[in-house]
């Protein structure tokens, strides 16, 4: 195989083959015309592609595995338990109006993470959520003069 011939497959591998893949794991996994290569995978300030691995700049030589990247964050109103929303950085919401980015300001009792204080954990703000939520649904509620 001289240079010219590599060159050529190279080409022949980035048009036909990895730059086509749109998923990391199949990009990586997928072997080039020569049957013993694999694509790489490529990221770069937001941008992800898969191609041949020879060097690209200002991309270098990519990536042979993918990252474990943490899940997208969900938006807050997806979270349904009050430990997931305030350990999400959201703001639950007595009165069952659940989970969001925002606090109440006029409304039933807000709860938020409680990273400012030491002596709490989230299950102690949500379990303060319950209890409240239960006086005021068993015992406030039921007032009526």
């Amino acid at each position: 195989n001289d240079v010219c011939e590599e060159m050529q497959e190279e080409e022949l591998d980035h048009h036909f083959i990895c730059s086509r893949i749109t998923d990391c794991n199949e990009c990586v996994e997928t072997f080039k015309s020569n049957g013993k290569d694999k694509c790489r995978w490529y990221e770069l300030d937001g941008d992800q592609l898969c191609d041949t691995g020879i060097d690209m700049y200002p991309y270098g030589n990519g990536e042979t595995s993918c990252s474990s990247e943490p899940p997208l964050k969900k938006d807050c109103e997806d979270y349904e338990t009050c430990n997931n929303c305030l350990e999400n950085g959201c703001f639950m919401h007595g009165r069952g109006l659940g989970c969001d980015e925002y606090e109440i300001a006029d409304g039933p009792p807000s709860y938020t993470n409680p990273i400012d204080d030491p002596d709490k954990t989230i299950n102690d703000v949500c379990e303060e959520m319950q209890e409240e939520e239960l006086d005021h649904h068993f015992i406030c509620s039921r007032i009526t003069d």
